[in-house]
């Protein structure tokens, strides 16, 4: 889909990594993890800059990775995106589950699971193996 708008979108993360963007013009660091939610990438939310700061806050607290949690925004141009915003989107994905699963059984390989994190007393499955195989 091509859209031909902006938002605004807040990254979490250590604010050395701001003081990087915001006086270096640093590219922010993408994300290739197995268990990301939404494949690899560089994260934002959408107009939630609370949302991105509780974010690294989780992460600051259950990986260690951020030191001084805070959070860098920017003027985003969707462009060609895959908006789970939009219903056709997430009915494609729903559409295309089946052939997922066909295509783990027919190469041998496991389908992924969903997972919790192992510090992590939430219920939420954090670790999204299943989730960034498909968007992937």
């Amino acid at each position: 889909m091509h859209y031909q708008r902006f938002i605004i979108g807040y990254h979490g993360c250590d604010e050395s990594t701001v003081e990087k963007v915001l006086n270096d013009g640093s590219d922010l660091a993408r994300s290739d993890n197995a268990h990301d939610w939404l494949g690899r990438g560089t994260y934002f939310w959408e107009y939630a800059p609370e949302r991105a700061l509780e974010w690294a806050n989780w992460s600051k607290k259950l990986h260690g990775k951020i030191n001084t949690p805070s959070v860098v925004g920017a003027y985003i141009h969707l462009g060609h995106c895959f908006d789970l915003l939009d219903v056709k989107n997430t009915l494609a994905l729903r559409d295309v589950y089946p052939m997922f699963i066909k295509f783990c059984r027919q190469s041998g390989k496991t389908l992924p699971v969903n997972k919790s994190a192992p510090k992590d007393q939430s219920e939420d499955m954090v670790l999204r193996f299943l989730d960034c195989a498909m968007i992937n």
